[in-house]
This record gives C-alpha cells, sequence and structure tokens, in this order.
C-alpha cells in the first residue's frame, strides 16, 4: 500500500482518485486503481467535497437484516458480522447507523495483525486519537493503549491560522510555474509540508476565508475545472508581480 506522502501526491495519482469517484468505485477498488492508501483516497475525496461510495453490493434481504441486528446484541463486532452475513464491514456499519446503534469495535485479542498496523500507520500519518480509531476500526482506549506499548506520544495539536503573507509566499511559484492551478486541498497540503505543520493544525475555516478574501482582491483566481463528471473549483496566482517570485522551497 502506498503510504501518504505529507508534501502530496502526483497530481497523475490525485486525478486518478477523483476519476475513480467519478466512475462511483469504492474504496478499496479506488486504492487499487490510483495505487494509493485508503486514507489518502479518503483524504481527496473528502477535501473535494466527495461523499465516499460504499460499494455496488445490493440491499440486503431481510434475512440478512435480521442477522446483522441480532449480532449487534451479541456485541459482535462489524468486520466479524459482515464476514457471517457475507458482505462487507460498512454495509454492515450503514444498517447499524439506520437502526440507531453503534458500533462494536474489536477487542484486543481479536485485533488481526492488519488492524494493528493501521494502528501504528496512524501514527506514521500523524492522526489525532479520534481519526486514528477510525482509521483502524478500533476504540480510541485500544489505539492509546498500543501506542503507548511503542512509546508513541499523541500528538496534541492547535489550530494554527495560515498568514496572508503564507498564502501569498509559501503557496504559488509564480516565476517557475506562473500558470499553476491547486485545489483548496493542494494549497493546505502545500502549507502543511513549506511551513512544517501537521495536517490537523490548519484551521480549515480560517484558510477558507482568507483563500477567498484573496481571491475577492485579486491575489488569487478562482475557477473551476471537471475531473469525471465531477465540477471541483482550483485556484492560481492572480497577481504575480505582485506576490513575487515566492516559493523557494
Amino acid at each position: 500500500m502506498v503510504e501518504l506522502i505529507r508534501q502530496g501526491l502526483p497530481q497523475e495519482t490525485i486525478d486518478k482518485i477523483l476519476e475513480a469517484h467519478a466512475n462511483k468505485m469504492s474504496i478499496k477498488k479506488a486504492m487499487n486503481f490510483a495505487g494509493a492508501s485508503n486514507y489518502a483516497v479518503r483524504k481527496y475525496w473528502r477535501e473535494a467535497g466527495l461523499k465516499c461510495h460504499f460499494g455496488s453490493t445490493p440491499a440486503l434481504s431481510e434475512e440478512q437484516i435480521e442477522k446483522v441486528l441480532i449480532a449487534h446484541a451479541d456485541n459482535t463486532s462489524a468486520s466479524k458480522v459482515a464476514e457471517s452475513v457475507g458482505v462487507n464491514e460498512w454495509t454492515v456499519r450503514k444498517y447499524w447507523k439506520k437502526a440507531g446503534l453503534k458500533c462494536h469495535f474489536d477487542k484486543d485479542v481479536a485485533l488481526s495483525g492488519e488492524r494493528k498496523a493501521r494502528i501504528f500507520e496512524a501514527h506514521r500519518l500523524r492522526m489525532s486519537i479520534a481519526k486514528a480509531a477510525e482509521y483502524s476500526g478500533t476504540a480510541t482506549s485500544t489505539v492509546i493503549k498500543y501506542w503507548k506499548q511503542e512509546g508513541l506520544e499523541p500528538y496534541n495539536l492547535k489550530h494554527y491560522k495560515i498568514r496572508i503573507t503564507d498564502l501569498l509566499d509559501a503557496v504559488f511559484d509564480t516565476k517557475r510555474n506562473p500558470g499553476e492551478e491547486l485545489t483548496f486541498g493542494q494549497i493546505k497540503s502545500r502549507l502543511e509540508d513549506r511551513l512544517d505543520l501537521f495536517p490537523e493544525q490548519i484551521n480549515e475555516d480560517d484558510l477558507r476565508g482568507k483563500v477567498r478574501g484573496l481571491v475577492q482582491v485579486g491575489f488569487y483566481n478562482s475557477s473551476f475545472r471537471y475531473y469525471g463528471a465531477e465540477e471541483i473549483e482550483v485556484y492560481s496566482a492572480g497577481m504575480p508581480k505582485a506576490m513575487g517570485s515566492n516559493v523557494n522551497k
């Protein structure tokens, strides 16, 4: 599985991730199609305002639904229920959610090697405890336990408010690539890399507001491009001369 690169994936991979969504692929199929990790697919879909497809599994029969709901009462994990009913884990979670039921997470003794690996991968990807639990399909207490066993400290991140000067000096290189176009997610990723910030540090609402403000005054241009059937907003440098040569890293 390809690990997410902090400075952002190659544009070709990002295009494939977005194309996979346009073709209504599940996350797993999108991973194979684009050669990217589960986290990367979710990240770029989310940043493009796209919701996950949960595969093409047909609606469950009444008998299958009954089995799914009864299994919840037995405190069985979603992964084990999915295996016994013959559907994917997300389908089980979907029907539990419809019934107002919370998911049971696998206990430590039931954790597969893959899930343990995902717990540690989540730390390498600088996820919060809550996101690491979601990513690995375990409880937050389980994430904390395994991180502590390996001497890994949770990330206590503060929301960093990007300065206007950061947006003018650390995003577009108007001298070497004046026509470059970036999505909001790519702008955020570039700032994270060039300012040495963690993904969860940046206050996204504040950043969106400042990007929009720069569009209004003409320092950024805004337009829309199609990726498959999806229309996505992209930004470019609006006033290269005023912004200088920028980005030296």
